[in-house]
């Protein structure tokens, strides 16, 4: 690896540079490792985001509703899993998965507009769940 930023022909932006100290990577490989790199921080940011909000819903349809919920979701990836391989191995990942990412974002979006649309909210755990989370992290993480 040339130290010489002139060296080997054109010269290396800062980030070229920063990224080279952390990890071994030819520029041509700097955008799909930030790309990968992004897309990974923010399934996960979300993941984590959702994942409260999924349990309260869980917890506030009843305790006693947790099994079938959780063995309903099995189901249902034993379900989906098998058309979801199917899918994969018929076309390239560069054809399918901004269909997939599209389908879950539009759910997220429906499932938006319906507790939005929704008069009675007795049901939907989201907005108590997100009151609670935030009198949550007020209590503990408040000023002081």
């Amino acid at each position: 690896m040339p130290t010489d930023p002139g060296a080997g022909g054109a010269q290396r932006s800062g980030l070229q540079r920063f990224m080279q100290r952390l990890v071994v990577v030819e520029p041509h490989e700097l955008k799909v490792l930030l790309t990968a790199f992004a897309t990974l921080f923010f399934m996960f940011a979300c993941y984590t985001m959702m994942r409260p909000i999924r349990e309260t819903m869980g917890i506030d349809s009843g305790y006693e509703k947790l099994p079938a919920l959780f063995w309903g979701t099995f189901i249902a990836m034993l379900l989906v899993q098998p058309v979801y391989g199917w899918l994969t191995s018929r076309f390239t990942r560069t054809v399918f998965l901004p269909y997939v990412y599209l389908f879950f974002t539009a759910n997220i979006l429906a499932f938006w507009v319906w507790f939005n649309v929704q008069s009675d909210h007795t049901w939907i755990a989201p907005q108590n769940g997100v009151e609670r989370s935030v009198h949550h992290f007020k209590a503990h993480h408040g000023r002081r």
